[in-house]
């Protein structure tokens, strides 16, 4: 699954607006938006991780990694 998707439904899983999770990530809500449907042109490494800390996720949940599992 597209980390994206997997970032949309971690946010709306916890029933957290994007304008807001946005807000804590420190990105525009359009860039989120474009994150979010797989339309970005680019993520960062600070971007994503920004992103799962608003969501108090792992990054390696979000990118779908098993342990030991190289990227």
């Amino acid at each position: 699954m597209a980390i994206g998707l997997q970032l949309k439904l971690a946010r709306v899983g916890q029933g957290i607006k994007a304008k807001d999770l946005a807000r804590q990530a420190g990105i525009a809500p359009k860039y989120l938006s474009q994150i979010e449907n797989g339309k970005a042109p680019g993520l960062s490494v600070e971007v994503l991780g920004r992103l799962c800390r608003a969501l108090g996720a792992e990054p390696n949940v979000i990118m779908e990694w098993e342990p030991g599992e190289a990227p």
